[in-house]
């Protein structure tokens, strides 16, 4: 066997392993890594973009229970509490109709005026009109809102 062909041998014999098992196992835990980080985001950003609801039944609770609330819906929705013969003007000039809660377990009525903000509301019943700010339920995942970017 001519010399080359020695070298050649003994040098396959003692040269380094082959480092390709462990940069095939770098690449597989990077891209695991990057797949699940993606699912992870796509996840939050779906789920905070589908889960907002108005609590008008925390909004109800801080109002009187001895008179009858009212939801106004339009621009920030508010939950007011009047009186019945104020009912009786917001049923003549608006659409009303009614909606139930849940509040401490138990059902709870409220009356919707569609079509009226809270200018028109001053306006018809008077400033002595005692109402709360409708919240909205988030859900909040990352460092931002996706309804506002």
């Amino acid at each position: 066997m001519p010399a080359s062909n020695r070298r050649f041998a003994a040098a396959r014999r003692t040269a380094a392993p082959s480092r390709a098992p462990r940069s095939r196992l770098k690449l597989t835990l990077t891209w695991l890594t990057i797949v699940t980080a993606l699912s992870f985001f796509t996840f939050t950003v779906a789920a905070a973009a589908a889960g907002s609801k108005p609590d008008y039944a925390a909004a109800a609770k801080g109002l009187p229970k001895d008179q009858p609330r009212i939801v106004i819906k339009s621009g920030k929705q508010e939950v007011c509490s009047v009186t019945q013969a104020q009912l009786a003007m917001l049923a003549e000039q608006y659409d009303v109709g009614w909606m139930t809660v849940t509040m401490d377990g138990a059902p709870a009525d409220l009356v919707t005026v569609n079509g009226a903000d809270d200018h028109d509301m001053r306006k018809v019943l008077g400033e002595h009109v005692k109402c709360k700010l409708v919240k909205e339920k988030h859900i909040f995942y990352l460092p931002f809102d996706a309804q506002t970017s």
